[in-house]
């Protein structure tokens, strides 16, 4: 069974001020031809042609809370999905993050890590 990713609560943030934006990125995979006269035709690819693609920053957050989230993505490796409920959801569905970054301050005392959840559907 897959894995869940999960923040707490004061990672995500806990007041305006702290608050983490999550920007959510669709990007639908369309097959398209040209033909000479200008005319396009245009189809899905595929019956889930519009995965979706969440872009998450966390800054300014302990090496403990950095460091939860670096383990979870690493352990997949970019390969294997897990389960994630995006903000507003009550179901979780699957994703795969195959690049994220993590940023550390001059003293090693604030980091961050920055990453993109990408929707898959497979059995």
């Amino acid at each position: 069974m897959a894995e869940t990713l999960t923040f707490p609560d004061h990672l995500l943030g806990d007041t305006p001020e702290t608050y983490q934006p999550m920007t959510l990125e669709d990007r639908p995979r369309v097959l398209a031809v040209r033909f000479g006269d200008g005319y396009e035709q245009r189809a899905a690819d595929g019956i889930n042609h519009q995965p979706e693609r969440w872009n998450i920053s966390f800054t300014k957050k302990s090496d403990a809370d950095v460091q939860g989230v670096y383990d979870f993505l690493k352990a997949r490796g970019g390969v294997e999905h897990f389960l994630w409920t995006p903000r507003g959801e009550v179901s979780p569905r699957k994703f795969v993050c195959r690049a994220w970054k993590r940023m550390f301050d001059h003293y090693d005392v604030v980091q961050g890590i920055t990453f993109t959840l990408e929707e898959v559907f497979e059995a």
